[in-house]
C-alpha cells in the first residue's frame, strides 16, 4: 500500500479534506492511502499532491491541485478528464471550483471538494437545513439534477488516479476489484389488502392520466386495465422463496428487508399514517413468513430491517423493532444491516439513530423517483456528519435503481426502454468496478404486477458482466480482514 501525502495548508479548514481522503483513496482502484503534510513537513522531492499550495521545486512526481471549496447551488458545468478508460469522461464539477488561473495544470478544477460536496451530499445537506428533509425524493431537490446521473465522485477519483499513474515513476499497483450488485428485496407486502389496492391503483390511475397527455392512447388503455385489476382482482404476494430460487440458479444471495410489525403508540395521526404507508402485516403472527426466513438465513441469504414510515430519527424505536425482527429470525441471524420504509431520511438524523440502534450498514441511500447516483458513489462508503465534521461510524451501500423507477414513476411501458435504464446502470458499475444496491420487491412477481422479467434481466446481465452478488454486512466483513 501506497503512501501518498496531499500537501496543504495546515491553517486553513481541513476536517471536511481528512475525510475526503479517506473516501477518496479506495475509490481511485489503486493501493494508495493519502496522508495530510503542511508544507514544511514533506522530506525531499518525491511525489506529492500539492493542494493549494504550490512548491518552490516542482519536480516531475508533482501534481497541482487548485483550492477553491466554493460553490453557488445548481451552478454547474462539465468538464473533460480522463478517468482510466480510452475516452475522455464528461464530469459534471461546481463552476466555483475551476481556477482560471490553473492554466496548462492537468487538474484546473478543485477536485477534492467536487468529490466532497457529492460524497457528503453537500447541496442537499445545505437544503434540509433550510427546508426539512427531502426524504429522498429527487423531485425536491434544488440545483442541477443532472449530478444523479452518474456516479461522479467515483468518476473524479479515477481521474485523479489516471493523473497519478502517468506522472509518478513508479505509480501504486491497481487493485484488481470485482463489480458487483447488492441484490435487496423490502418486504412490503406479503398478502393484497386494501389499502394495496388504494396506493397502487392510485399510482396507476395516474399513470394511466400520463400516458393520455402525452397521446399514448394504448398505454392508457393497458394501464386502465392494470388498475382495475390492481384494485378489483385477487392476487398471491408472498414470493420469497420463488426470487431466492431464481437466485440460485445464478449463484448468487440476496437480503430481505423486514418490517417488524411494532406498533405506533402515539397519536390518531402516527396511527393513521401507520395504517396508510406501514407495510400491513406482523412477521410474528404469520403462519410460514418466520419459517421461510429462517431457513433463507440458514442457507446464506440475510436479513435486514425495513424501519417504520415514521421511524426516521427515533433510535429507541428502530432499537424495538431491530430486535423484534431478530426475535422472528430465532436467534439464526443477527441484525445489523437496515432501509428506510419509503426510504423516509434526514442527512442530519437518520444514520445517528441508525449507529445509535445498532446498526452497521444502511442502504437507504438512493431515491423513491428515479434511478440513479444519490451520492456520486458507487461504493460502500462511511458517510459524513456534516455537524461534527467527521465521518459516521457506520457505512452506507448507495442504491441505484428500484423497480418502481421503471414500472411507475418512470411510467416505461416497452420492455426494451426498462432493461435499457438497467444496462446503463450496470455499465457504470462495471466502468467503476464499484457496486450498489438494487430493490425488488418481494410481491412484484405476483399477477399484479409480473416484474420477474426484469429481475431476471438484471441477474442475466450480472453474469454477463462478470459481476459478483454481495450482502451489505459483507462489508463490515471486508472493513474487518482489511484491518
Amino acid at each position: 500500500m501506497m503512501q501518498l501525502p496531499v500537501v496543504a495548508d495546515p491553517e486553513a479548514d481541513n476536517d471536511w479534506l481528512l475525510y475526503t481522503l479517506d473516501v477518496l483513496a479506495p475509490l481511485t482502484g489503486l493501493a494508495v492511502r493519502f496522508s495530510l503534510v503542511a508544507p514544511g513537513e514533506l522530506s525531499g522531492s518525491g511525489p506529492a499532491l500539492w493542494y493549494g499550495v504550490v512548491p518552490e521545486d516542482p519536480g516531475d512526481e508533482v501534481i497541482l491541485i487548485p483550492r477553491r471549496p466554493e460553490f453557488r447551488p445548481g451552478k454547474m458545468q462539465q468538464v473533460e478528464m480522463a478517468c482510466g478508460s480510452e475516452d475522455l469522461d464528461a464530469i459534471l464539477i461546481y463552476t466555483d471550483t475551476i481556477d482560471p488561473d490553473a492554466g496548462s495544470e492537468e487538474i484546473s478544477f478543485d477536485l477534492f471538494y467536487n468529490v466532497f460536496a457529492y460524497v457528503s451530499c453537500l447541496e442537499e445537506y445545505e437544503q434540509e437545513c433550510r427546508l426539512g428533509p427531502l426524504h429522498s425524493y429527487a423531485l425536491r431537490t434544488g440545483g442541477n439534477t443532472d449530478r444523479f446521473d452518474r456516479p461522479y465522485a467515483t468518476l473524479l477519483a479515477r481521474g485523479v488516479a489516471a493523473t497519478i499513474t502517468r506522472k509518478l515513476t513508479t505509480p501504486p499497483s491497481p487493485v484488481d476489484a470485482q463489480p458487483a450488485l447488492h441484490l435487496t428485496h423490502d418486504v412490503d407486502l406479503i398478502a393484497k389488502k386494501g389499502v394495496t389496492r388504494l396506493k397502487e391503483g392510485v399510482f396507476r390511475t395516474a399513470n394511466v392520466v400520463r400516458s393520455l397527455f402525452q397521446a399514448r392512447f394504448g398505454d392508457a388503455a393497458t394501464g386502465l386495465r392494470d388498475a382495475m385489476r390492481m384494485i378489483f382482482g385477487r392476487a398471491d404476494y408472498l414470493f420469497i422463496d420463488e426470487m431466492a430460487e431464481m437466485e440460485k440458479q445464478y449463484g448468487f444471495r440476496s437480503a430481505y428487508n423486514l418490517f417488524s410489525g411494532v406498533r405506533p403508540s402515539g397519536s390518531a395521526a402516527a396511527r393513521l399514517r401507520h395504517y396508510l404507508f406501514d407495510p400491513p402485516y406482523d412477521p410474528s403472527t404469520h403462519p410460514v413468513l418466520p419459517g421461510i426466513l429462517q431457513r433463507r438465513a440458514v442457507e446464506g441469504w440475510e436479513v435486514g430491517v425495513h424501519f417504520a414510515f415514521d421511524v426516521w430519527r427515533d433510535a429507541e424505536r428502530m432499537r424495538r423493532e431491530l430486535q423484534a425482527v431478530e426475535r422472528v429470525l430465532d436467534c439464526r441471524h443477527t441484525v445489523t444491516t437496515c432501509r428506510q420504509h419509503w426510504l423516509r431520511f434526514s442527512l442530519a438524523e437518520t444514520w445517528r439513530a441508525h449507529h445509535a440502534a445498532g446498526i452497521e450498514v444502511d442502504t437507504t441511500l438512493g431515491f423513491n423517483d428515479r434511478p440513479g447516483f444519490r451520492a456520486g458513489v458507487v461504493s460502500p462508503f462511511r458517510p459524513y456528519d456534516h455537524a461534527a465534521g467527521r465521518a459516521h461510524p457506520l457505512w452506507v451501500v448507495p442504491t441505484i435503481l428500484m423497480d418502481t423507477h421503471l414500472f411507475h414513476y418512470g411510467n416505461l411501458t416497452e420492455q426494451s426502454a426498462r432493461e435499457a435504464v438497467i444496462d446503463r446502470l450496470l455499465d457504470e458499475v462495471v466502468h467503476c468496478r464499484g457496486e450498489a444496491a438494487v430493490i425488488w420487491h418481494t410481491h412484484v412477481f405476483s399477477t399484479d404486477h409480473q416484474w420477474q422479467h426484469e429481475y431476471r434481466y438484471i441477474l442475466e446481465r450480472m453474469m454477463a458482466l462478470g459481476m459478483a452478488s454481495r450482502l451489505p454486512s459483507g462489508v463490515i466483513l471486508k472493513e474487518r480482514s482489511d484491518d
